[in-house]
């Protein structure tokens, strides 16, 4: 017995003890950074992406080394969530290598020791290291681990722990591919923070769907084809996902890219020229905010990007300086989108998000100091950093003042450069605040600015029900039918009586973005007895809604859920809206339950008429500082047989 209790330590010990292999490396090795956060505990996402892996055969010159953690609760049964777990997948099968203690995924010494764990055990021709879990863009990161309060690697973080392991060079960075598996990755700030790291890079402008990457495509792929290189690999990365995407019916609005980060250089050069217009032409007129601030917001973002749920400040890098081409110099623009499409190999897109480009950049939307700071720290580019600070501050600090004489000076012995550097136009003041609003010969409300105008940079029209007798106006959110003239500032609705209806219901809908050929919305939901936020669109030239799903109100600051929930028979749906006081002006807007239903087969939503009663439109005004009023009321009443009735409060 004492004997075979001995050796059954051996194999105890030996089998927690890193496995060597031998010095002739694989064609390729895939490090997989497997961060299970609340997908895993509350979905099985990352086992359904492990079971998709172990569906394909692997030659012999194929090794993935795997570290799972971050999740309080695994599917699998062979992961433990109480341990950090290494596992090893070859041709010869899915084995655990070694079992560390629990720790933080979003720490980077976490990340470097299962790099340096990869590098020394596992090396490879050609190495892939990818990240999987929820993304935040380039002011947040990636890797939430649940079980330490959503922690998370920052850009940052992950150079950080990658330059602890190897010796990064642009001109031969040690790893082939840099992939993310999670939302909002794809952006400039990324691809130069990793541009020493890795020479391509695979991620998403945009959130993506819970099924994520389709890890059956993506390793048939590399088994058919293991002397291929990361661009190649990317590709099939975007096309097996986009595929998956739309088996699972969520392909509208995904975005994937392949971005060749040797090229990225003069692409961060032209950007930072760009940076370099901008902060000039504000300092020389602080209006030049509310023009690039109308371009911003009417560009491709992605993610929630509004007060109600929250910020990533993130927009279609190529969207945002074509739309600019206006007021910013042919030459600096054309230098950015000449750059940006060399530097993109490949990419994939769904119908709702045709603007992307394949890098997204931060812009402020948030008007939020932190998220700026973290911007600067990355140094993608100085000059948007100091424009963005001059936005936000309504000043330049005196480090951005000397960057702004540096640039402005033609040659080092001309004059000094004469700017204002006036303070940012805004609402403040309470010029525009209750703006008065007039009837129109058709019974539409009519907002007229002139000059006034300028500061702006949104205007909208919000819609609400009103109820004489106890004074409460409840929204029913924000209509896009506004017809817009900034050259006159003259601001017309037209609205119909018509509102979307889910099921027969009337919803609050926030419109998020407007095309020409489609616009999307969100409405805010309970599925299930847990928050959630449903988001819409509307093909313009139909006027038909289709029903995207449901994403997780997270309600953790810049954590946006990577998982796109359709919507199933049995789910309990409970919509809302907010709801006001005009009598009672101290009393704070609140969330009010408007109705419930139960699915039992597919959901629709159409237009559909409004009851009869009284409503109310206003227009509500958005400036370069994201500050917001709204003009005084229109009122029209909608009677029995639909009719339209304007008047006036």
């Amino acid at each position: 017995m004492k004997k075979n209790k001995f050796l059954f330590i051996i194999l105890i010990v030996s089998f927690l003890i890193p496995v060597s292999v031998s010095a002739a490396p694989a064609s390729w090795a895939i490090y997989w950074y497997l961060c299970g956060s609340d997908l895993e505990t509350e979905d099985g996402s990352a086992s359904i992406d492990l079971e998709e892996m172990l569906k394909v055969k692997l030659p012999p010159d194929i090794t993935v080394v795997i570290q799972t953690g971050g999740a309080s609760k695994w599917r699998n049964p062979s992961i433990d969530a109480r341990t950090l777990g290494r596992y090893v997948y070859t041709g010869g099968g899915f084995s655990k290598v070694a079992v560390l203690p629990r720790a933080s995924m979003g720490k980077p010494e976490t990340l470097t020791g299962f790099l340096q764990f990869c590098k020394d055990n596992y090396p490879a021709e050609k190495t892939m290291v990818l990240f999987w879990d929820h993304g935040g863009g380039t002011t947040t990161g990636v890797a939430y681990d649940e079980n330490y309060n959503f922690e998370y690697l920052s850009l940052k973080n992950i150079r950080e722990a990658f330059s602890n392991v190897y010796p990064l060079s642009s001109s031969r960075p040690p790893i082939e591919l840099l992939g993310f598996d999670t939302c909002l990755m794809a952006t400039i700030d990324t691809a130069f923070t990793v541009k020493d790291i890795a020479r391509y890079l695979v991620a998403s402008e945009e959130q993506e769907p819970g099924t994520g990457w389709n890890y059956t495509g993506l390793f048939s792929g590399l088994a058919k084809n293991t002397r291929m290189n990361g661009a190649e690999l990317g590709r099939i990365i975007c096309d097996s996902y986009k595929e998956a995407c739309v088996r699972e019916g969520m392909a509208d609005d995904i975005t994937l890219s392949v971005t060749d980060l040797g090229k990225i250089d003069p692409l961060v050069t032209a950007y930072n020229n760009l940076g370099k217009e901008a902060l000039i032409k504000a300092s020389a007129d602080a209006g030049f905010f509310s023009q690039i601030g109308r371009f911003a917001k009417n560009s491709e973002k992605y993610g929630p990007n509004s007060k109600a749920v929250g910020f990533t400040n993130m927009v279609d890098l190529g969207d945002l300086v074509r739309k600019s081409g206006g007021i910013l110099s042919p030459q600096n623009t054309k230098a950015v989108l000449d750059a940006l499409n060399n530097c993109i190999v490949y990419k994939v897109g769904g119908p709702l998000r045709n603007e992307a480009t394949g890098l997204s950049s931060y812009y402020p939307f948030d008007m939020n100091k932190g998220s700026l700071n973290i911007f600067k720290t990355i140094g993608t580019s100085e000059a948007l950093g100091y424009f963005y600070e001059y936005n936000i501050d309504g000043s330049i600090s005196a480090a951005g003042k000397a960057y702004l004489d540096a640039v402005s000076k033609p040659a080092p012995s001309a004059p000094s450069p004469q700017y204002t550097l006036e303070p940012v136009p805004t609402l403040t003041g309470g010029k525009l605040e209750n703006a008065p609003v007039t009837i129109n010969s058709r019974g539409n409300a009519v907002l007229n600015l002139g000059s006034a105008a300028s500061v702006l940079t949104e205007v909208n029209v919000q819609v609400a029900s009103y109820s004489r007798t106890s004074g409460t106006l409840r929204y029913l959110g924000n209509d896009a039918r506004v017809d817009k003239s900034w050259k006159d500032g003259i601001f017309t609705e037209r609205f119909n009586g018509l509102w979307p209806a889910l099921n027969g219901n009337h919803l609050y809908v926030e419109l998020y973005y407007e095309s020409e050929a489609y616009n999307l919305y969100r409405s805010p939901i309970s599925l299930n007895g847990r928050k959630y936020i449903m988001l819409m669109s509307l093909d313009n030239a139909s006027g038909k809604f289709t029903i995207l799903g449901a994403r997780k109100d997270t309600g953790i600051p810049g954590l946006q859920d990577k998982n796109l929930r359709l919507f199933k028979t049995g789910d309990q749906i409970i919509t809302y809206t907010y709801e006001t006081n005009m009598k009672f002006p101290g009393i704070r807007t609140r969330l009010v339950m408007m109705n419930q239903m139960w699915v039992t087969r597919a959901l629709t939503l159409d237009w559909k008429k409004l009851g009869a009663g009284e409503y109310v439109s206003m227009f509500e005004m958005i400036d370069a500082k994201n500050n917001a009023v709204t003009s005084k009321l229109a009122g029209f009443i909608i009677d029995r047989s639909g009719g339209i009735g304007a008047m006036t409060y």
